[in-house]
């Protein structure tokens, strides 16, 4: 029984040494893979700050790029725009210099046919009796913008575009030359402007003669129909 217990405990006892044996290699084993893995984690590590740090340069070098781009459109305007105000300057000195000659007719320039408009060309640089306005756009006014204007006194209007019918036959009934720019040319920069002087006086003449002829046909025509009414009465036995 002795005998059998002591070969069983020498079993175990070299099972248990295999087993360490082998734990020790396990450990070994995996000491070494845990050293491999360090080292592959370090490179990844590596490999994932030089991505990081060439995504990061990219990123920048794109909002350069972007920037970049945006200030060359931005110069790109403001070379567009400073070429656009030097052609204003050269346009103005030309208005300018023709307006001192004494060879063109100064008109002041007027946003729109409203009243609003009107308003504000009164207030920045006045409007005064005897001036000639230059409407940019015709739409909108109506007779009491002529009203305006006639009160206002001054020498005659041009347009750009139609006016609304009412519109003109407030003109004529206010007697108020009006003009298209069709017809009388307008120089002008900004809010300023010139004219011929001698195209304005035989548009005005004509403006008058028209005034004359359609004065003349109202007398006419009123005078026609009183005589109507007249003739009417008579034949009705009210006479």
């Amino acid at each position: 029984r002795v005998d059998e217990l002591t070969g069983t405990i020498k079993r175990q006892q070299d099972t248990i040494e295999s087993l360490r044996t082998y734990l020790e290699e396990l450990q070994t084993e995996i000491k070494k893979k845990n050293r491999i893995i360090e080292s592959r984690d370090e490179n990844i590590r590596s490999l994932k700050a030089g991505t990081y740090s060439k995504i990061r340069k990219y990123k920048e070098l794109r909002i350069r790029e972007n920037r970049i781009r945006q200030l060359k459109s931005t110069v790109k305007e403001k070379e567009c725009t400073i070429e656009e105000l030097k052609l204003q300057v050269e346009e103005l000195k030309r208005v300018r210099s023709l307006e001192i000659s004494g060879r063109t007719t100064p008109v002041k320039v007027v946003q729109g046919f409203t009243r609003e408009a009107i308003a504000t060309t009164a207030q920045q640089y006045g409007i005064n009796p005897g001036d000639v306005l230059f409407f940019k756009d015709a739409s909108g006014g109506g007779p009491a913008g002529v009203d305006i204007l006639a009160d206002l006194r001054v020498r005659a209007v041009i347009f750009r575009g139609e006016p609304a019918h009412n519109a003109v036959e407030e003109f004529y009934k206010r007697e108020l030359p009006f003009f298209s720019v069709n017809s009388l040319p307008v120089q002008y920069v900004d809010d300023f402007g010139v004219v011929d002087p001698e195209e304005l006086n035989a548009l005005e003449k004509r403006f008058n003669e028209e005034l004359t002829s359609k004065k003349k046909k109202e007398k006419e025509h009123l005078l026609d129909k009183l005589v109507e009414e007249y003739k009417s009465d008579r034949r009705k036995g009210k006479i």
